[in-house]
């Protein structure tokens, strides 16, 4: 396993894995309208959170092939301190599902956040989601109940809930 860090040179490999996992890990939850529109305008998306150097982007490669990708950094909720980080994308394609990757992805996130002396981490997770769900829960993120948005992609609309873990 490896992470490599997003640069201006590997991005069609991060926009290529970061499209094609989320397509798969998501389907039949987000509107292919959505996912087809985001792959179109990518170059800005990409660049929005590349140049914000309080995110971090890395691609995961399993035996030099590159499996997922990972979003995280300095979280911009409201009423967050300097010492909150935020989950934004945590991917991987799905024939890599169910081997322990994305397990190794959070760790690596939490450590990296923890180096920075952040002390907790948040994410937006979907309530349609369950695999996600559990997969939260199960390494000790808390539903917060009473933080929830609701989100309409292409008229299809998805009922959010804040999760958090200190770390």
């Amino acid at each position: 396993m490896e992470f490599k860090k997003v640069t201006p040179k590997n991005k069609a490999t991060f926009q290529k894995v970061y499209i094609t996992a989320l397509t798969q890990g998501f389907d039949p939850f987000v509107p292919i309208n959505f996912i087809n529109n985001l792959n179109k305008n990518f170059d800005e998306y990409f660049y929005e959170i590349f140049n914000d150097k309080n995110q971090f982007l890395y691609i995961y490669y399993e035996e030099k092939v590159p499996v997922g990708v990972i979003v995280f950094g300095k979280s911009t909720l409201e009423g967050a301190t300097g010492n909150d980080g935020f989950l934004d994308s945590i991917y991987f394609l799905k024939a890599y599902h169910g081997k322990g990757l994305a397990k190794q992805a959070l760790e690596f996130l939490e450590e990296k956040l923890k180096n920075l002396n952040y002390k907790k981490v948040f994410l937006w997770c979907s309530k349609e989601n369950k695999r996600a769900w559990k997969f939260y829960t199960k390494h000790n993120y808390i539903p917060l109940e009473n933080k929830t948005w609701d989100d309409t992609l292409d008229g299809k609309v998805f009922h959010n809930i804040l999760f958090v873990k200190d770390i």
